[in-house]
């Protein structure tokens, strides 16, 4: 499995958009200020994967 976190724009000193993708399929956007670091870049990264999966399930739920 490979997991990517790449910046796809922003302010190099500043906030910038950050794309999830797994295996190649993307699965989320996020906003990170890069001065904070990587450890609140990854736990940023988490909350957005983490949001998509409780959107996916909400969405499964009112299809029912």
């Amino acid at each position: 499995m490979s997991i990517q976190i790449q910046n796809v724009g922003g302010n190099p000193l500043g906030d910038s958009r950050y794309e999830i993708t797994i295996n190649n399929t993307h699965i989320a956007f996020f906003k990170h200020n890069r001065p904070a670091g990587l450890a609140i870049c990854l736990e940023q990264a988490a909350n957005a994967v983490h949001r998509v999966k409780w959107e996916q399930i909400a969405e499964q739920m009112e299809g029912t």
